[in-house]
């Protein structure tokens, strides 16, 4: 049985992507903003995608898709912080800057590359290892995530 937060991510991500689209395609004279939104928007959409697949469980037949976009929720904080540099008109952030704020992101990219590059019997146990222990009663990688986020 489908649970009933399938819906509401598959919802989510139909939006995102839409509204990613839109943004994305946009003509306006303050067209930068508009595609930091753009990739935060997307970011959110790819998020809620995950949250769809792990719902319904596709990564237990297709172990190439879990944990694909888990990384991006390192980039919600950076990608609000840069969209609201722009709308205020405040200088542009240096190549640096967008580099350093972005290394959270990174990081969970190298530590999920081994996942990504194992045999699929190996993602596959490891898979119904984390779906056995959901829902945890704290989940410090969200934690951790949602202070991220609460930073910028």
């Amino acid at each position: 049985m489908i649970p009933a937060s399938a819906f509401f991510a598959a919802g989510g991500c139909a939006l995102g992507f839409f509204i990613a689209a839109l943004l994305f395609a946009s003509n306006f004279p303050g067209r930068h903003a508009q595609r930091w939104l753009g990739a935060l928007i997307l970011s959110v959409a790819l998020l809620s995608l995950q949250d769809l697949l792990d719902d319904v469980r596709i990564p237990l037949e297709h172990t190439a898709l879990g944990h694909l976009f888990d990384w991006l929720i390192f980039l919600v904080g950076p990608l609000t912080f840069i969209y609201v540099r722009r709308m205020t008109g405040s200088p542009r952030l240096r190549a640096a800057a967008l580099f350093v704020h972005a290394l959270p992101a990174l990081a969970v990219v190298a530590l999920l590359v081994p996942f990504w590059f194992a045999p699929a019997g190996e993602k596959r146990s490891l898979l119904e290892s984390d779906y056995a222990h959901l829902p945890a009663a704290v989940d410090w990688i969200l934690v951790i995530a949602v202070l991220h986020v609460l930073g910028y």
